[in-house]
């Protein structure tokens, strides 16, 4: 409850400083005040994501995981155009096997497609990086390769659809699939959380 009191109070934060950043006041020969409004989405920003991850096997595919895992964690992206952007991420998940946590991180490219009207941006994204503690996973009982690995490299692609609050504050939802380097290992994950902007 405290952190979930502490989410929307950053967020409230984040919505009041760029309402009072937005409102540029312009003053023209007859002193009429026009307010300048702020773009929902900027051409270049920083972005702080905070999301919960649920991932899924297809079937036939669940060992690194078991059939399903919760977890989370954080992203920072960077857009250098209104459209394009690049970013990192970390994510931990439930392991099935010992009682331990599967860590991801990877580097993505965003393309996204802003709609001001209603501060929704639809956006697509490709991407690559290694999936980690997979040592206790004995790789020999499903891809009949033998021995244990503690990384392996992934790919993965996917959609997602962001609204934002105000300039500085939204949610976002994304889906992914994600092909792992050895056999039956491929996963999908939809990830749900908060975006502040920069």
């Amino acid at each position: 409850m405290k952190r979930t009191i502490a989410i929307l109070t950053l967020c409230t934060a984040f919505t009041a400083a760029s309402a009072t950043a937005g409102e540029t006041v312009m003053h023209d020969s007859k002193h009429t005040v026009t307010p300048m409004v702020t773009p929902c989405f900027a051409d270049r920003e920083w972005q702080l994501d905070l999301f919960g991850a649920y991932a899924f096997s297809t079937p036939g595919q669940d060992n690194l995981f078991g059939d399903h895992a919760w977890g989370g964690g954080l992203g920072v992206n960077y857009f250098f155009t209104r459209h394009i952007g690049l970013g990192v991420e970390g994510t931990l998940l439930d392991q099935r096997h010992g009682g331990d946590v599967l860590g991801q991180a990877g580097l993505n490219l965003f393309v996204r497609f802003p709609i001001d009207d209603h501060c929704l941006a639809p956006y697509i994204f490709i991407g690559g990086g290694a999936v980690f503690n997979a040592e206790d996973i004995d790789v020999e009982d499903f891809d009949n390769d033998g021995g244990s690995d503690d990384a392996l490299w992934e790919a993965h692609a996917g959609i997602g659809l962001e609204y934002r609050f105000s300039p500085r504050c939204g949610l976002f939802v994304d889906g992914r699939f994600t092909v792992v380097e050895k056999n039956d290992n491929n996963f999908a994950t939809v990830r749900t959380g908060l975006r502040l902007s920069f």
